[in-house]
């Protein structure tokens, strides 16, 4: 249950996150990403909203990119929006094909989403419906719905791909603040957030 104690928690969880970032010394310039640098925790994840995301260059499978996520405290990115669709892209941009020798499906990174449990209907790694998490721009043709396309990802261009899950590609985790703060509070009685709530 989230109390009034578990709140306060949070927002201090949230400064002190907030106020340990590098300053952003030329605003003009800014572009949402922040290198979440200061935190050995979570090396090379950038912060963007509500979130830390960070590009693996190293491909993996969908199942072995998942649990990638799940072992550094997240999950595969999950879009929610126009915005994030954005961030995300910007993300593959650092990473332009020329980088990207070894790697053959250079243009879609692997995402949080899959038709594993009923062909044709994509839902969230969090068990949510495409339209309720609010994205659904498809690259234009998807989804395909070939038998073997049963995972998620998305485009240099924004648009979301259902892709072969036993096909090794690129892939973005996303870390929650709420998250973040969960695992970092110890509360006076030497547990976590996250420990209390069962987590």
């Amino acid at each position: 249950m989230f109390t009034l104690k578990t709140f306060v928690l949070f927002i201090i969880c949230t400064y002190k996150f907030v106020s340990s970032l590098p300053a952003i010394q030329n605003k003009s310039s800014f572009n949402g990403l922040i290198p979440f640098s200061r935190n050995t925790v979570y090396p090379g994840y950038l912060l963007f909203e509500t979130s830390l995301y960070k590009y693996h260059r190293d491909v993996q499978k969908w199942a072995d990119a998942r649990k990638i996520c799940d072992a550094e405290g997240g999950h595969l990115v999950i879009i929610n929006s126009e915005d994030e669709a954005y961030f995300v892209r910007g993300l593959m941009a650092k990473y332009p094909d020329s980088v990207l020798n070894d790697v053959k499906y250079k243009n879609q990174v692997l995402i949080g989403m899959h038709d594993l449990f009923k062909e044709g209907e994509f839902v969230t790694i969090d068990g949510k419906s495409l339209e309720s998490s609010g994205y659904t721009y498809w690259e234009p043709g998807n989804p395909g719905n070939a038998p073997n396309q049963n995972c998620g990802s998305v485009t240099r261009t924004g648009g979301i791909n259902d892709f072969p899950c036993d096909t090794p590609s690129t892939f973005i985790c996303e870390i929650p603040l709420e998250s973040v703060c969960e695992h970092s509070i110890i509360n006076p009685n030497g547990s976590t957030l996250a420990e209390e709530k069962g987590n």
